[in-house]
């Protein structure tokens, strides 16, 4: 069943560091404890697993899971809402502790092809740039006037969103999340380079910095 995810809703990720030949054990283990506890949770949106393979032997997990309000997450995690849950045995399978906590709010989220389900082994795309915090709205129309609608056009496409996060200074983040069905319909609308973030015209009237190389991950 596909679940509406408003604007304002909250994005709750954190992230920890496994070794690659062991990242099933590990999933095994987190879906009989955190993984658990997030799905049944009232507030909770939508909980989904990643997981990146940096190519050294060590696998980044990621957990992503979407709620209804702060509060929803205060209710889950107590008053420090960055600070990652532990549960036992996780220092059995973890090469270091997650970091902490980040906190996204959803500010668009459009559902592709049918909205079907994301299904194991879909592959996340992720950009992120840094704009001033008085112009994310300006920025976010000039987004969905170029990129993120040519995102949700896509042949392969699932879903796509876009979240930001403030920095507290003046700045805030801006990331563009996808999800596509392999590894070939990225390829299809971005080229051969899938790392490298595509650019638009009149981007650079809003932006501080450039998006750095886009991050994937696949679903697990």
């Amino acid at each position: 069943m596909q679940v509406h995810i408003p604007p304002g809703a909250i994005a709750r990720e954190w992230s920890a560091l496994v070794e690659t030949a062991r990242v099933d054990e590990y999933l095994a283990h987190m879906r009989t404890t955190s993984y658990d506890d997030y799905v049944t949770l009232d507030g909770n949106l939508r909980t989904s697993i990643h997981a990146r393979d940096l190519g050294d032997g060590r696998t980044e997990v990621r957990v992503l899971s979407v709620w209804r309000d702060l509060a929803a997450i205060r209710a889950m995690s107590g008053d420090d809402l960055t600070r990652p849950l532990s549960y036992p045995d996780d220092d059995e399978y973890l090469l270091a502790q997650p970091q902490r906590v980040r906190l996204w709010t959803v500010r668009h989220h459009e559902r592709g092809d049918g909205g079907m389900q994301t299904p194991v082994g879909a592959v996340v795309r992720e950009a992120i740039a840094l704009v001033e915090t008085v112009r994310v709205d300006e920025f976010i129309v000039h987004m969905r006037a170029t990129k993120h609608d040519d995102y949700s056009g896509s042949p392969g496409i699932i879903r796509s969103g876009i979240t930001t996060r403030d920095l507290g200074d003046g700045r805030s983040e801006i990331r563009v999340t996808s999800i596509w069905e392999d590894v070939e319909s990225i390829h299809h609308l971005v080229g051969d380079d899938i790392s490298i973030a595509l650019a638009y015209p009149d981007d650079t009237d809003y932006l501080l910095e450039m998006p750095r190389r886009v991050l994937h991950w696949v679903v697990r």
